[in-house]
């Protein structure tokens, strides 16, 4: 039987803008992570790390990460254990770039690094097995990662696999950038394709064609990253997902309609949080004057909850005839009401945002 550990989009070096003044700890979780993966190989005495594209987040990464790339590769090639690396379109073939440094793993057979020098065909002798790989020399291309792969009928090893990195066409979504044809993976003579560019894990084809995920959540939308899998290749091929990743991503919508007032909403989001969530709440549906929504004031109020907390506000102002009759034209606030609901504006949001921030001011129940 021959085991191989599967991941890709791992992303070190990635900038995770987004998180602020968290992006140096996701960062360096990033990190602690894809050592967790080196650690899980050895463990489980894998025979092949297959990583399919986008191990850095681009293709001239600092030297702090490139050392430390390099230990955690020494460590798979003392345990015996060989890897097999693409390029993904992040960390593509440039010239000049980390892959193409004859520095980046020295003459370590253990370690295959998919290039026009090296080819596209890897054949591992002592574990007979034939290892095809195609890597990224463009940030994007309409061409598709399967044109470059050749099968060779000589290799005769008794199992093959593929490293592929591109986006797969499939649920009637068209791919747009390194296209990949379902039918055709299906059709491919190995017993396993290991896909990269799609940061959350995703079976494409029963028992055979899978996306792994980022090992580490990298985008706030990864709802299903943190992963690798363990393949098991004998008289077929078994794929076993293990978590590893130290963050989690949860999407809330909520319907404002629901709540009586701002402490009860809070409240329904706060019920899962912890240290190590990122959660992701789209507020929707209609709410009143009375209801004083501050989004960015929710988001201080219970951001130590979570290690990331971004709220949508995309709920709209419904005026009740209660609320309107409290507001007869004949009065200012009125009048105003009146204007800017006449208003053309396209952005419906800014009116509903003015109509409450006006109320407020000129009945005097907001201060400066």
């Amino acid at each position: 039987m021959i085991k191989i550990l599967h991941t890709s989009d791992i992303h070190i070096g990635a900038k995770l803008s987004y998180l602020k003044d968290k992006s140096n700890v996701q960062r360096d979780q990033i990190r602690q992570t894809f050592e967790k993966v080196v650690d899980v190989a050895i463990e489980k005495k894998v025979d092949l790390v297959a990583i399919s594209g986008d191990l850095f987040d681009n293709p001239f990464p600092s030297k702090i990460s490139i050392n430390f790339v390099k230990s955690q590769l020494e460590k798979l090639a003392k345990a015996l254990i060989k890897v097999a690396i693409i390029a993904g379109n992040h960390d593509r073939l440039e010239p000049g770039s980390v892959f193409l440094s004859d520095e980046f793993c020295g003459d370590s057979s253990n370690i295959h690094i998919f290039t026009p020098e090296n080819g596209s065909i890897w054949i591992v002798e002592d574990l007979d097995l034939t290892v095809y790989g195609v890597s990224a020399v463009l940030q994007k291309s309409r061409k598709s990662p399967l044109s470059e792969i050749k099968i060779n009928e000589k290799a005769k090893t008794k199992n093959s696999v593929a490293l592929i990195h591109g986006s797969v066409n499939m649920a009637g979504r068209e791919a747009d950038n390194y296209p990949i044809d379902v039918k055709l993976l299906e059709s491919l003579p190995v017993e396993y394709v290991a896909l990269g560019d799609w940061h959350s894990r995703l079976e494409v084809v029963k028992d055979k064609v899978w996306y792994s995920g980022s090992p580490e959540l990298i985008d706030s939308d990864q709802k299903g990253s943190g992963n690798v899998l363990l393949i098991e290749i004998d008289s077929g091929t078994r794929v076993i997902p293990l978590r590893v990743g130290k963050r989690e991503v949860i999407v809330q919508e909520v319907d404002l309609g629901k709540y009586e007032n701002l402490s009860s909403l809070q409240k329904d989001i706060l019920l899962d949080a912890h240290e190590n969530l990122i959660k992701l709440v789209s507020i929707k549906g209609k709410k009143s004057l009375s209801f004083d929504l501050d989004k960015e004031e929710l988001e201080d109020t219970m951001r130590g909850k979570f290690f990331y907390l971004k709220i949508a506000d995309e709920s709209h102002l419904e005026l009740t005839q209660e609320e309107l009759d409290k507001y007869p034209q004949e009065l200012l606030i009125g009048r105003y009401i009146k204007l800017l609901r006449e208003n053309e504006v396209e952005d419906k949001e800014i009116i509903d945002e003015a109509i409450q921030y006006g109320v407020k001011k000129l009945s005097g129940t907001q201060k400066n």
